[in-house]
């Protein structure tokens, strides 16, 4: 668990980092069009024939203050408060929703215990998100399954994700149960009959 906490707070690195190297982007194509404005009025007034002793090449070199540009870069970066931009992504703050069991869907459909996400669907399907990984989902499953007077008919486990197909009576239940990079596993229920 902790190197996929590592793995989401690299990437919400990555992602302010690309912020603000688009800012800055986006601010130098500012300042070049500026210029670029200013140069065309400038050769709309130059004299032609008094080209080479009007210009002052060592004042427009001046003309640049790197240290006002560099307090202004400056001052955009600190203006991004990275613990509250992390804390208005949603999900990215770490607290679970408060989450429901959908109106209708069976009771005797097991439903994992801990921080729930995502949690959605209808009485025939169910989806959520849960902390743990996919081997615990998959023990979770059959056993709660078992004891609820289901029995597994098939299964296909491959690292990373799982679908077990469980049978009660005339009803089917597929269980997938997916590696997610943020929130562990996800989990679908279909139900059938």
């Amino acid at each position: 668990m902790r190197r996929k906490v590592f793995f989401r707070l690299a990437w919400v690195m990555c992602v302010l980092l690309f912020a603000s190297l688009g800012c800055q982007l986006v601010n130098n194509v500012r300042d070049v069009v500026a210029l670029a404005s200013e140069a065309v009025g400038l050769a709309t007034d130059i004299d032609i024939e008094g080209l080479a002793t009007d210009i002052d090449l060592e004042g427009i070199a001046t003309e640049v203050d790197l240290e006002q540009l560099a307090t202004e870069m400056e001052a955009i970066t600190t203006e991004i408060d990275l613990e509250s931009l992390i804390t208005d992504i949603p999900l990215l703050d770490e607290t679970p929703e408060t989450v429901a069991t959908p109106i209708g869907f069976p009771s005797d459909i097991p439903i994992m215990e801990g921080d729930k996400y995502n949690m959605s669907g209808t009485p025939t399907q169910l989806e959520y998100s849960i902390d743990v990984e996919v081997n615990a989902a998959v023990d979770f499953y059959r056993r709660e399954m078992a004891a609820r007077g289901w029995a597994e008919q098939s299964n296909h486990i491959i690292e990373g994700e799982a679908e077990l197909v469980f049978q009660k009576g005339a009803r089917k239940a597929r269980v997938k149960i997916t590696e997610d990079f943020f929130f562990g596993v996800m989990i679908e229920i279909l139900l059938e009959g």
